[in-house]
């Protein structure tokens, strides 16, 4: 059973993706910790759901760590097995706190391949069915060979740049994304700053992501009976505002959501 924490402080963000794309570092690099177990080969690690907290000075945010799903009769988890994780987590968090924010995590390998398409679409039947609303991003990893130490954010974004249309043709859309390496500064090749750099981008990732939309507040005036009634019904696709067929006043103060 899942330990949910109820309230509205709490954000709560599912991290999937392939066996081995970096999903513990990526949550490791969001909370500035080592909390998160990560392995040096492609077998993972995660075998359950587990959740690292990242705390701001105005809200927590909850990071969940999912099995890997493409790992294959060899690896510590069935494909199933990792669907049916998935699956239970959204259902127990759509009945908690709800679920704020998917992130896809992706090796930035030199083009879109078959199987990132697969897990892709494995991940968003299950979103789909569950909690349909819950925003994608894209997090693509292992991109240090890319960073250069004059540009390091925008050197690992011409990942993108060279992949958006592949992205297109698979179908493949995410609300924001971002492009970076989890390694520290010393791994080669060495660029002092660079996880820092790539942490801002990531956490940056997650607040846009997962902030609520604000309401816009649309004052609309004019002369006595042009219509503005008349044009609020027809924004709304409702007959909801009274409407005169005289020149006298019908409407006093009100508002519509």
């Amino acid at each position: 059973m899942i330990n949910l924490s109820t309230g509205e402080s709490i954000r709560n963000i599912v991290v999937a993706g392939e066996t081995g794309v970096g999903k513990s570092s990526f949550i490791n690099l969001v909370t500035g910790t080592d909390r998160a177990a990560i392995a040096n080969d492609v077998r993972g690690v995660t075998r359950g759901t587990e959740c690292h907290d990242w705390v701001t000075d105005t809200q927590t945010y909850r990071l969940w760590d999912t099995p890997g799903l493409s790992e294959g009769s060899y690896g510590t988890v069935s494909p199933k097995q990792a669907q049916d994780a998935l699956r239970s987590l959204l259902t127990e968090l759509v009945r908690g706190d709800g679920v704020h924010l998917l992130v896809i995590c992706m090796r930035g390998l030199p083009r879109v391949t078959k199987g990132m398409k697969q897990t892709y679409d494995t991940i968003l039947r299950i979103r789909d069915k569950i909690a349909p609303d819950v925003p994608i991003v894209a997090v693509v990893t292992d991109l240090e060979k890319r960073s250069a130490a004059a540009d390091i954010v925008p050197s690992m974004e011409e990942w993108w740049t060279n992949n958006a249309l592949s992205l297109s043709e698979f179908n493949m859309g995410f609300s924001a994304h971002a492009c970076i390496t989890t390694l520290p500064d010393d791994c080669h090749p060495r660029i002092p700053g660079r996880q820092a750099q790539c942490q801002g981008v990531v956490r940056h990732l997650i607040v846009k992501g997962v902030s609520p939309k604000l309401a816009c507040n649309i004052v609309i005036a004019g002369e006595i009976g042009v219509g503005k009634s008349s044009l609020v019904n027809l924004l709304l696709g409702a007959e909801r505002a009274l409407v005169g067929n005289d020149v006298s006043p019908v409407t006093a103060s009100t508002s519509y959501l």
